[in-house]
């Protein structure tokens, strides 16, 4: 489980520099995946492959070099993520894209999430306002930090992925992951689920609007000229809820919301069409993967979620949403993140 009252926050925070879009096969992807895979129910080791093929989806359709650095398991510690983020050292034409699966949960003091890993060291728990305040001074042009988590107070008690690989790199998918990508100045929040909602998962498939948001992103990038963040969001948060009322429709998640997207979006588009990258990209990748570990601490630790062992799953079923949820057939949902 995550929390009683549980949501899911994908935060996107947007660089306002942005360089010549010519230059952007030499600039660098910085692609940080946290993942939280000491907990087996959530589906966090799906989302971790998951946003390494986004990585590299984005880096092929952009001609950014991918730099992937992971940190997950008992690896997964606040000390350990503070050297990742403080340590980063992109250039000025660099995109700086940071992903976090795992539990979470709010302290009250703030509209986002903070990080509950499950290797408990004494030290300060990871805010998602700490991300933002560590990355964005940086002269990254482009900042997204998207969190894939629970966003409530602690206390009480969800999370099915899409395929990821680019949608036939035809030049409208790649001209709009380039204009998304090198073309947009600004901050992009979005928080999934309003304070106090729960958040869908699947153990083996990962994080419902994670899943979305891909999703909607790659379908909509090869069939909608001139794609924009506003389209994107809007629809995958309209579809995220839509999915969310569908599972607790069948029953057996108990009396809760669907999850609501809040987005805010500001900032302009600074370049509308960018000439279509074919080039190769360079990857580098550091990981301090670890995805086997002992069993996650009992409830009631401190900044810790109670977990439940998979006691609220739900077979949701085949399952058709808006013609594009058909990988979802036979997942699970259940409470928990």
């Amino acid at each position: 489980m995550r929390c009683s009252r549980c949501q899911l926050v994908v935060g996107l925070s947007i660089g306002a520099v942005l360089a010549a879009a010519g230059t952007s096969g030499a600039a660098d992807l910085h692609f940080i995946i946290f993942a939280e895979t000491l907990d087996p129910t959530i589906g966090t080791v799906a989302d971790l492959n998951n946003a390494g093929v986004w990585a590299r989806t984005i880096a092929s359709n952009t001609g950014l070099n991918l730099r992937l650095q992971t940190l997950s398991g008992s690896n997964l510690t606040p000390a350990n993520a503070r050297r990742i983020l403080q340590n980063l050292n992109p250039a000025g034409d660099d995109v700086v894209y940071f992903t976090y699966s795992g539990h979470g949960y709010n302290a009250g003091n703030s509209e986002w999430p903070t990080f509950a890993f499950l290797t408990y060291t004494g030290d300060p728990y990871v805010t998602f306002d700490e991300v933002v305040s560590t990355l964005q001074p940086k002269p990254q042009r482009l900042l997204i930090v998207l969190a894939d988590c629970c966003n409530a107070p602690i206390g009480g008690a969800a999370r099915p992925t899409p395929s990821t690989e680019p949608a036939g790199d035809s030049a409208l998918t790649i001209a709009n992951f380039q204009r998304l990508f090198l073309g947009f100045s600004g901050t992009i929040r979005v928080a999934s689920a309003s304070k106090d909602q729960l958040s869908l998962g699947d153990s083996s498939l990962g994080g419902l609007f994670t899943n979305v948001y891909m999703d909607t992103f790659l379908e909509l990038a090869g069939t909608v000229s001139s794609l924009t963040w506003h389209r994107i969001l809007s629809d995958a948060a309209t579809e995220a809820t839509n999915l969310a009322a569908y599972y607790i429709s069948l029953g057996g998640l108990g009396d809760i919301e669907p999850q609501e997207a809040h987005v805010v979006i500001e900032g302009e588009q600074v370049a509308a069409a960018l000439p279509a990258s074919t080039a190769s990209s360079n990857t580098s990748t550091t990981s301090d993967t670890q995805t086997t570990a002992p069993a996650p601490p009992m409830c009631g630790q401190p900044g810790l979620l109670p977990l439940t062992a998979g006691a609220l799953w739900l077979s949701a079923g085949r399952l058709r949403l808006g013609g594009r949820r058909g990988r979802f057939a036979g997942a699970e949902a259940h409470l928990g993140r």
